[in-house]
């Protein structure tokens, strides 16, 4: 295939991904602008909420690793029915998953949130939101899974509108719960909650009704979601690494967390700000490794392991032009940014800091995001675990205690530590990649 032409399939698989992607995002970034109004401990909560609903994610990763890599393969391949057992069960696997882990969240969210050593203050308003967003595990589970199902497909349009309109759902009920506008009640921190839970019903019952059309691609049914063992057992053998992926960056971000909150509220404030920045940032990445994971997927089913070599590195390329170009964007237009947010000067001072510190680490973002994800659409999750486990825990942890607390950098130096583990994890994957040992992965 031309480059020109590979170029173009690329992109045409990245740009919605990067809007879904963005859309999904900006869920969460919402209720970050939205709190904010109210104050930087509103938002020092939320920023805790979602860093533990973040953890009902990882689950899901479980799943959807597996969903990817084998719906890809069976989509080059042209094997339709195997496709769509690999849906059903992993449908089936994430709702037994998500529902006791739900339960749990919403009875133990106090002792979870205590965990952080927040104040009183913040842990109470984190915990309130924890307790509404841990009710909607099972559902974004359907989303989770659905959403992988059509991009294994070579579909990223469908989730990108579905997103779309779950997240002007999300914008409608924030703004009507969070201020007790039109007659609903004001709740603060609980009702922008409450807000990214509708919307999360919203995208999955869209999901199911998309999934179930007897004219569409998958024609699901209650029928086929009954446990069958061999699929769920290939599902699970491509997914663990993946969730064992996830658990440790789950982990790793909560002792990150601990080292953030001794640096006070309006530290905290910052990071939850410089976070909901962070998310947006990784859009583009997420965006091309979607299409990377796609293609590589694809042409593995089909045997064309030089072809999949290709789409990895080409979408690489053009990830990293993307993401340099934003990060000088983001290193002058940080102000502006941070103000968007909040208006107490103290936490616009230290976000500022946090989003040039993180322009500068748009390099090494893209190339890990884009080549893990060519490597999982191989179904070769394991080195993507090992480049994070070496990251966070031989980089990223290790180096912001020693910068933070003993050096005068303090939480510049926690932040600084953060790039220095996105530039480890990039030359782990990197090194994968550029070996092939990955084509010969059996899913």
């Amino acid at each position: 295939m031309p480059s020109d032409e590979l170029k173009k399939r690329l992109l045409r698989l990245a740009w919605p991904a990067v809007f879904m992607n963005l859309f999904q995002t900006l869920a969460m970034t919402v209720d970050i602008m939205m709190v904010g109004r109210i104050g930087g401990r509103a938002v020092g909560a939320v920023t805790l909420g979602t860093q533990l609903m973040f953890l009902v994610m990882m689950v899901f990763m479980t799943i959807t690793a597996g969903t990817i890599a084998l719906m890809a393969r069976f989509t080059g391949s042209g094997e339709r029915e195997e496709r769509g057992k690999a849906l059903s069960q992993s449908l089936t696997i994430a709702l037994l998953f998500s529902v006791p882990i739900g339960l749990m969240g919403v009875l133990f969210s106090g002792t979870v949130v205590s965990v952080y050593g927040a104040t009183p203050a913040v842990a109470t308003l984190a915990g309130q939101y924890v307790r509404v967003v841990f009710l909607a595990a099972p559902v974004f589970a359907v989303i989770a899974v659905s959403s992988s199902a059509f991009i294994a497909a070579g579909d990223t349009r469908t989730p990108l509108w579905v997103n779309g309109s779950m997240n002007l759902v999300n914008v409608v009920f924030n703004y009507l719960l969070i201020f007790g506008k039109f007659g609903f009640p004001r709740m603060g921190v609980e009702g922008a909650a409450w807000g990214t839970l509708i919307s999360f019903v919203w995208a999955a019952a869209v999901y199911i009704a998309l999934l179930s059309r007897k004219s569409g691609k998958f024609n699901l049914s209650l029928s086929s979601l009954v446990p069958e063992k061999r699929m769920m057992g290939r599902i699970m053998r491509i997914g663990v690494p993946a969730a064992g992926e996830q658990l440790a960056i789950q982990v790793g971000f909560l002792a990150y967390m601990v080292l953030v909150v001794h640096f006070g509220e309006t530290a905290l404030a910052a990071h939850g700000i410089g976070m909901r920045i962070t998310g947006l940032v990784f859009m583009p990445s997420m965006g091309f490794a979607v299409a990377a994971t796609a293609l590589t997927g694809q042409y593995l089913g089909k045997g064309e392991p030089e072809m999949a070599e290709r789409a990895g590195w080409m979408a690489t390329k053009l990830c990293a032009a993307t993401m340099i170009g934003l990060g000088i964007v983001m290193f002058f237009l940080a102000p502006h940014i941070a103000r968007a947010f909040i208006s107490e000067e103290a936490v616009i001072d230290k976000a500022v800091m946090f989003i040039r510190i993180l322009a500068a680490g748009t390099p090494a973002i893209a190339i890990h995001f884009t080549l893990a994800g060519a490597l999982r659409g191989a179904g070769d999750t394991r080195y993507p675990l090992l480049a994070t486990t070496l990251g966070l825990y031989g980089v990223r942890l290790p180096l912001a205690i020693f910068l933070g607390f003993f050096t005068p950098l303090g939480i510049y130096g926690v932040w600084f530590a953060m790039i220095a583990e996105y530039n480890a994890r990039s030359s782990v994957i990197l090194r994968r990649f550029y070996s092939g040992g990955w084509k010969s992965t059996e899913v």
